[in-house]
């Protein structure tokens, strides 16, 4: 009787194990001229600049869901109606019985 070690299971695990590292060594590299530059990225909007903003529950709206706000807003868009405004909700839940136009 024979000693005979089969080395196919390890073999083919050791073969794996390489082709999958290669191919996480290679596939991670981006080349150079595809690279960009990121310190200039996002919005520089200054159209909003100068707005006014209106908390809108420190104007007088229920934010807890209870009343319509309908009659107050319709106010507060009146009042506004000419100037750079931007309406700011805080979180909560707005009741409205009426489409706000803007």
């Amino acid at each position: 009787m024979t000693n005979s070690v089969d080395y196919s299971k390890g073999t083919s695990f050791l073969f794996l194990f390489l082709l999958l590292s290669a191919n996480m060594l290679c596939a991670q590299v981006v080349p150079q001229d595809r690279l960009v530059s990121w310190e200039n990225a996002g919005l520089r909007d200054t159209a909003t600049t100068d707005n006014i903003w209106i908390n809108v529950v420190n104007e007088g709206l229920d934010d807890s869901g209870s009343s319509s706000n309908d009659s107050i807003m319709h106010s507060l868009i009146t009042e506004y109606d000419s100037d750079g405004v931007i309406f700011f909700f805080p979180e909560g839940e707005y009741l409205f019985n009426h489409t706000v136009h803007l």
